[in-house]
């Protein structure tokens, strides 16, 4: 029997204003959630609820023909119903590359900015999104795995400002609605849509959440989306008051007064005794405000940014600072903290050296292929990689303290296991120096590369549950951010191996039943003396 035919929430309704209100844009990607929200909201219209609306879809030019499909569905659905349609179409991969972002996050980017530009030239107030209570749940359960605070669990709110100081507004009228009811409404339409098949690619953490974790725990906990989606409003609840005392704190504290819009022209400075007398989780707020006040917004701003903000206040030299994205800088001083934005300049091409965020540093080398077996060089790094079969490993623990186990008596195949179970042991014990040990099975044929850290990188470390950012890790590791672009990589087809001196991926740990080791040395040579890299 058919479910409930959805509804546009009557508090949004409300809020976009009557027939004679300014117009409404209303992002359309293609996708089942865009395309039942523009029928719901195109029914509202005709109905006299609801102003002129305007759909608007941009080609984020990633998915090539598919992309093209989709502008053509879109602009069908848009003749069909009798609306305007405004397009664009953004490069997204050398956007991702200029800004040096990840392509996700490029492609978010691009995405309201197309958005905010096109409700501005429409006069338009609003901009309304799909976003579905099956979307709440997964930015929940996202954020919760990052170690998110208060804020990231908070989920997405219905309705917020575009970007800070802006007329414009996004409003999400789906997020208390199921997916499946959506689809629903749409098959008893007769409604097609679109299905963007990177979106079935649980390589991604966010389909992994999708298309694993929530389907198991809707299988144990029937209704959790909707728990999840109770939870995060009253998340937002606090989330909204503790921004609001921030506000009123930094406003009798920071100097110099708030402008009238973000970002500050000058520095930003706060008293460090006022801030050391402010507990969590207030510090976080007082402390993302002042990075808006300085940045204008909290784009690649993470909550493991804002932790280490905090470490600065309590417990920081004079004189020190943190390098952060989008070329932050927070210096403590004396007897105050410091928040500016600085130029980040990147590498030039001929081996210039140059200047990025105060730090001076040489030109990143070009990557090459590793030599497998063999030696391979890297601007200062020279690697050399041996592959090892089981008695090879006995060899390895011969030369090691643990020589009573190189010829355990059995059978081959309980000598191999025995020996490779003692090998494994015996590294967890010495984590020897300079010197890395993979699965070369689990790696596969992969053609092998050294290369610098690149935008979008992801790296699962060894024993974690999941997939990083690269940044997050090397944040995490506290590696000062001039130097992460010269920590070499091992790669195999854009897949980060081996973080050099930090540590292998999960993927291609050794077990019981590995049988061929990749063993790879790492020596840096600094003028006539080599030194080699602790993991």
């Amino acid at each position: 029997m058919p479910g409930k035919r959805p509804e546009l929430p009557s508090d949004v309704v409300e809020m976009l204003g009557g027939p004679d209100a300014a117009p409404v844009v209303i992002a359309v990607s293609g996708g089942s959630d865009s395309v039942a929200l523009t029928r719901m909201m195109s029914e509202a219209r005709k109905g006299g609820k609801l102003p002129a609306l305007v759909l608007a879809h941009l080609n984020h030019r990633i998915r090539g023909e598919e992309a093209t499909e989709d502008a053509e569905f879109v602009r069908t659905l848009a003749e069909t119903l009798g609306l305007p349609m405004r397009t664009g179409e953004i490069d997204v991969p050398s956007a991702a590359r200029r800004r040096r972002i990840s392509l996700e996050h490029a492609a978010r980017e691009c995405r309201y900015e197309f958005l905010k530009d096109t409700a501005v030239s429409l006069g338009a107030r609003w901009v309304a999104l799909g976003h579905t209570a099956d979307d709440q749940a997964e930015t929940v359960l996202f954020n919760l795995l990052r170690g998110s605070g208060i804020h990231g669990l908070a989920g997405m709110p219905v309705s917020r400002p575009i970007e800070p100081g802006s007329p414009v507004r996004i409003v999400r009228p789906l997020l208390g609605a199921a997916r499946g009811e959506l689809i629903e409404y749409l098959g008893l339409s007769g409604q097609t849509y679109r299905t963007d098949h990177t979106n079935l690619d649980t390589t991604c953490t966010r389909n992994r959440i999708r298309h694993e974790l929530i389907p198991a725990l809707e299988a144990a906990w029937p209704g959790v989306r909707a728990e999840l989606g109770t939870f995060a409003r009253a998340l937002g609840e606090l989330d909204s008051l503790l921004d609001t005392r921030a506000c009123e704190w930094l406003a009798r504290r920071a100097s110099p007064p708030a402008p009238p819009a973000p970002p500050s022209a000058d520095p930003v400075e706060v008293p460090l005794a006022d801030l050391q007398a402010i507990e969590e989780p207030m510090l976080s707020y007082v402390l993302r405000r002042l990075i808006t006040r300085t940045l204008g917004d909290l784009r690649r701003i993470d909550e493991v940014h804002v932790r280490m903000i905090a470490e600065l206040v309590a417990g920081g030299a004079t004189g020190s600072s943190l390098d952060l994205p989008r070329g932050l800088i927070v210096r403590r001083g004396y007897d105050r903290l410091c928040f500016e934005r600085g130029e980040r300049k990147v590498p030039k091409g001929g081996g210039e050296v140059v200047r990025k965020a105060g730090w001076t540093v040489p030109e990143v080398p070009a990557p090459v292929e590793l030599e497998t077996p063999g030696s391979t060089r890297w601007g200062a790094w020279v690697f050399t990689t041996t592959v090892l079969d089981g008695s090879d490993v006995r060899k390895e623990l011969a030369d090691s303290d643990a020589p009573e186990v190189a010829s355990a008596p059995g059978r081959p195949e309980q000598d191999a296991t025995t020996a490779m179970r003692t090998f494994i042991e015996w590294l967890r014990k010495t984590d020897p120096s300079g010197v890395e040990y993979m699965d070369q099975d689990r790696i596969g044929a992969a053609t092998l590369a050294v290369r610098g850290r690149v935008a979008g990188d992801r790296f699962t470390p060894l024993g974690a549950p999941g997939q990083t950012k690269l940044k997050d890790f090397f944040i995490r590791r506290k590696i000062p951010q001039a130097g992460r672009d010269h920590v070499p990589l091992i790669v195999a087809e854009g897949r980060v191996l081996l973080v050099v001196g930090l540590g292998i991926a999960d993927g291609v740990a050794l077990t019981e039943d590995t049988r061929r080791i990749l063993k790879i040395r790492s020596i840096r040579e600094d003028g006539n003396s080599s030194e080699e890299r602790k993991p």
